[in-house]
């Protein structure tokens, strides 16, 4: 038992609370400014990776990278693409020879599944805001004479920044919230197989109900988005709110402290 006498190190003093220790974590304007240029340059590069794919078993057959959605463009596996299932999904173009004789033509395209009109926004705001991040991460930098019209909104660039992550997060998120137009044609797809309407046929009764989930089951497993979009979605958020943070530190002004996180216990 301690005695009046004794004292507690400064470190360990007890809060009027009874906590005991503190871990605090700053957030520094001048960190996370760049947080938004890195987090631009690693969404471009995962525009390329597949965002959503057909992989029946794992198996990947066809696939959109975002472009696709963005630009009505698929990739496929030129091994698989003769298989009678790709084959229904994305039919090849026929060339009709003679009497009305049709055979398939590879080299012309499979049928699109048409433009997701709110990825073809996100793509074209995306560059735009790619360009205004990196201006506003690098001119200052550099000790450029920046034009008039420029440097009558250049105290109200994170304010713009913030504004165009916005939009950039709300379109992504309304794309992620609805189908691709790809994942559509897959469900028509799937609702259009014999074996799942005839068990659509019997769905009004519980049993069939089961029965008619379970043949579209099969096939749905097939469809999924892949982490490269999940991960572009959280870069979105992180872009947005660093951005976000910076126009308000700026707000604020210099003399005051940077705001801090802390965790006592």
């Amino acid at each position: 038992m301690r005695t009046p006498d004794q004292t507690i190190p400064a470190s360990t003093q007890y809060s009027s609370d009874g906590y005991t220790k503190t871990c605090a974590i700053r957030f520094s304007p001048a960190l996370l400014q760049w947080l938004p240029p890195v987090a631009m340059v690693i969404i471009f590069i995962l525009l390329f990776p597949s965002w959503v794919e057909i992989a029946p078993g794992g198996v990947w057959v066809i696939s959109q990278s975002a472009w696709g959605p963005g630009f009505d463009g698929v990739s496929m596996d030129k091994d698989l693409q003769d298989v009678k299932e790709v084959k229904d999904l994305f039919p090849r173009n026929t060339r009709g020879q003679g009497n009305s004789q049709e055979t398939t033509d590879p080299a012309l395209e499979v049928h699109k599944p048409g433009i997701s009109w709110l990825t073809l926004v996100y793509l074209l705001l995306f560059f735009v805001t790619l360009l205004v991040t990196l201006a506003v991460a690098i001119l200052p930098q550099f000790k450029v004479q920046l034009p008039p019209q420029v440097q009558q909104i250049w105290p109200y660039r994170w304010a713009i920044l913030t504004g165009l992550n916005a939009l950039l997060l709300l379109f992504l998120g309304l794309q992620a919230m609805v189908n691709f137009k790809f994942e559509t044609k897959f469900e028509n797809w799937v609702e259009a197989r014999e074996e799942v309407k005839k068990a659509a046929e019997g769905r009004d009764s519980t049993l069939g109900g089961k029965k008619y989930n379970m043949e579209k089951g099969k096939y749905e497993a097939w469809l999924h988005r892949t982490v490269w979009m999940k991960l572009v979605l959280a870069l979105n958020i992180l872009s947005t709110l660093s951005a976000a943070f910076v126009f308000w530190s700026d707000k604020r002004g210099p003399v005051k402290p940077n705001p801090k996180l802390e965790l006592v216990w």
